[in-house]
């Protein structure tokens, strides 16, 4: 049997870790490597990643001073010794045939990425292997990003040897998105050398932990919010274009994804940004105004997207887009009627 890197990094996570833990080290495929990386714990979680390596020698331990979660999985990679890597978040847990099902289509489709979806709930997760599911080709790389399953590096079985050669790492510089921009470089590497795709299982493998906690980025007021994902949003749109050809109605969907990620940076901006509420409202329109949010509903328009937000974002109407936003958080049905009687007129010329 092949051997599994599993690399788990830690940060305040004593309360989870054991759950998670008990899914690796309980998997039918036994042979693996847990590589767990404290990442500067104050709550005892390195204790605890001690005493596991002392129960188990498949486990390895590395203390780090806090540095976040892309160079806590940098120094999991530097380490690792296994063919395979899987990435799992210590406040998440492995189904208990994750890693044989991973495998066992991995050896039946050698020139695909094997990802699966996610479970919500832990008793969602599958109790017997299961390896069915179903074959994509590259230039569906953007539909698996609309279908969640692309972002995240924790549902992939990732080649080592593919990393290594085209010396992947997560950037350390960014706290939000870092993991989709590791994807896309993986995918891009992959592909380059004669990969055909993906395959996607068709059960889910990993339970995903949707309960924020207090060291949560996403619960923070991000000033950069809006920059990051214009970076992550163009990176992303230019593979999907020029290195995976995606189709074009992938290509605008992913842009109205989009369009809604800045409309929240926009609102963020005014409800929790610092400083008083004139300056909170320039910041906001600056993002507005911006030459990529000019382009990006110009793409949008050109597709003949409708879309009250892109709209909004415009005629850079701060109030509007909050508004807007908050239509489509609390009253989905009337926004969609809005977003659907705008698109019943909407031309290429015109939004």
């Amino acid at each position: 049997m092949d051997l599994i890197s599993v690399i788990v990094p830690v940060y305040n996570a004593l309360a989870t870790l054991p759950r998670c833990a008990k899914s690796i080290l309980t998997q039918s495929h036994s042979r693996l490597e847990l590589i767990l990386v404290d990442d500067g714990s104050a709550d005892g979680s390195g204790g605890l990643c001690d005493a596991l390596a002392l129960a188990d020698e498949r486990v390895r331990v590395i203390h780090q001073k806090n540095g976040g979660v892309s160079t806590a999985r940098n120094a999991g990679l530097a380490a690792a010794a296994g063919r395979w890597v899987v990435f799992v978040d210590a406040d998440d847990a492995l189904a208990p045939h994750a890693l044989e099902s991973a495998l066992a289509a991995q050896q039946a489709n050698p020139d695909r990425l094997v990802v699966w979806p996610f479970a919500c709930q832990p008793e969602a997760l599958p109790q017997t292997a299961c390896c069915e599911g179903e074959a994509f080709g590259v230039e569906k790389t953007g539909w698996m990003y609309l279908d969640c399953c692309l972002s995240m590096p924790w549902n992939k079985l990732f080649d080592r040897q593919q990393i290594e050669a085209a010396a992947l790492r997560f950037d350390p510089e960014y706290s939000l998105g870092e993991d989709l921009l590791f994807c896309l470089a993986y995918c891009r590497a992959f592909f380059s050398l004669g990969g055909a795709g993906f395959f996607k299982l068709r059960e889910p493998q990993t339970f995903y932990e949707t309960a924020e906690n207090e060291n949560s980025l996403t619960q923070r007021y991000r000033p950069d919010f809006c920059n990051l994902w214009m970076r992550l949003f163009g990176r992303l749109t230019a593979d999907c274009e020029q290195a995976f050809h995606c189709p074009a109605a992938d290509l605008t969907a992913i842009r109205h994804s989009w369009v809604c990620t800045i409309a929240d940076g926009v609102q963020d901006i005014l409800a929790r940004g610092e400083g008083g509420k004139a300056d909170r409202k320039a910041r906001a329109r600056a993002v507005l105004s911006w030459p990529e949010t000019a382009a990006l509903c110009n793409a949008l328009k050109a597709a003949g997207r409708f879309s009250p937000l892109a709209w909004a974002m415009h005629r850079r109407s701060p109030a509007l887009v909050a508004r807007l936003w908050k239509l489509r958080e609390n009253r989905p049905d009337l926004y969609g009627k809005l977003e659907a009687i705008g698109q019943r007129f909407s031309r290429p010329a015109r939004f």
